[in-house]
């Protein structure tokens, strides 16, 4: 089931945030039109790769599109995208606001094309401050955001979080904006201008939990949620490997301490109430610590499970590869390329009426899909040729 068939996007973004994005409108049925420079998008040259423009990043984070490569900077590349934007139903880009303006590619000109379309920018910081022209990517944000000052080693040295964090996230928050504004034009039939900026994403999203006193005025306590940041918190290790432990309930630290042999502070009063069991969380944590490292992983895991404390050992990426449960859920799965051959690839997470959507094309080659394109926007074989020939388009594909 394609939930979102027949809706035309017009895709300008590159990198992951925005391919993230529409890359999941595509696996829910969106048709995607990947409008890239000549050159491509340069995600794909990541490596590794089997062939030039095809890295292994860049095929991750672009199925279920097409590709049509365009010199936006001629007369001629910008009527094309003109007529792409007609019918289409969203557009979406990742660029400063600078860039963006310099091809006469902003809200205010692109509804012009069509006035029912929703807009979404996704920049790196909000156009109205003073960081709106600043380069913006997923390191830059985990730095100025916060991220990486919370995320300290032992020696108060910030540390990136070993992932592309603020991107992914970022996407999701433009995702979720793009099918708010859907519904709302389904109601309304006006047009939407969004604005998704990953500095402002990803503040909001770190402050939900760690703007904890300050959110009353004057505040009552610091910033920062004491149980995440206490230096106990971790997984702990085992004879033989390391667990993450996550009592929550009274009953859960009850039935912890239980197997701990630990019923001395399992019977304190100030164990029953959950606000100082919050406040003194340090303590109960350093406890687990000193209790883990005495049996191997295997065992605190089968107590814990009997007990539905919730537990789980830590995996490596290699793991994650060998997981029994992500085999019996399939979210793992094989496609053939045209021109990289086999790949693995990993499932939209979503299951619709308990089946996986669709995917049914794998990352295009940069341009594959130029002369489709200009073809159902009723361009003559001898006039798309003029195109390539003039450097306006290129099909990539030889």
């Amino acid at each position: 089931m394609q939930l979102l068939k027949g809706l035309k996007v017009i895709d300008l973004t590159t990198v992951v945030l925005g391919p993230f994005t529409t890359q999941i409108l595509g696996d829910f049925g969106a048709e995607i039109i990947k409008v890239e420079s000549l050159s491509g998008d340069i995600y794909r040259g990541v490596y590794p790769q089997k062939n030039p423009k095809m890295g292994s990043g860049f095929l991750n984070v672009n199925r279920n599109k097409k590709s049509i490569a365009i010199n936006l900077k001629t007369q001629e590349g910008y009527e094309i995208l003109t007529r792409l934007v007609a019918d289409a139903d969203i557009f979406v880009h990742n660029m400063r606001v600078s860039a963006i303006n310099r091809l006469n590619l902003s809200y205010q000109e692109v509804s012009k094309m069509n006035k029912h379309i929703i807009y979404c920018a996704a920049p790196g910081f909000g156009s109205n401050g003073q960081y709106a022209n600043k380069p913006a990517y997923d390191d830059i944000i985990q730095s100025i955001s916060g991220i990486a000052g919370l995320n300290k080693d032992q020696h108060g040295i910030p540390r990136f979080v070993p992932t592309i964090l603020t991107d992914k996230v970022s996407g999701l928050y433009a995702l979720y904006a793009i099918l708010a504004a859907l519904h709302y034009r389904s109601q309304t039939g006006i047009g939407v201008e969004l604005e998704v900026p990953m500095y402002e994403s990803i503040v909001s999203f770190l402050l939900a939990e760690h703007l904890q006193g300050h959110i009353y005025q004057p505040p009552v306590e610091g910033l920062g949620y004491k149980r995440i940041l206490n230096k106990y918190r971790r997984p702990h290790q085992t004879e033989d490997g390391f667990l993450a432990v996550m009592p929550y309930s009274y009953k859960n630290w009850v039935d912890l301490l239980t197997i701990f042999d630990r019923k001395d502070l399992a019977d304190e009063e100030w164990m029953k109430e959950a606000s100082e069991r919050s406040r003194r969380v340090a303590e109960l944590y350093q406890v687990i610590g000193e209790e883990l490292q005495n049996m191997p992983t295997s065992y605190w895991v089968s107590k814990m499970e009997e007990k539905s404390i919730p537990c789980a050992p830590v995996q490596s990426l290699e793991d994650l590869m060998e997981d029994p449960h992500l085999k019996e859920v399939d979210f793992f799965f094989e496609t053939e390329h045209p021109s990289e051959g086999p790949l693995q690839q990993i499932r939209q997470p979503v299951k619709i009426n308990s089946k996986n959507p669709d995917t049914h094309s794998p990352a295009p080659r940069l341009g594959e899909h130029t002369v489709e394109v200009l073809e159902k926007l009723g361009y003559p074989k001898k006039d798309i040729q003029n195109l390539v020939d003039g450097q306006v388009v290129s099909t990539g594909v030889k």
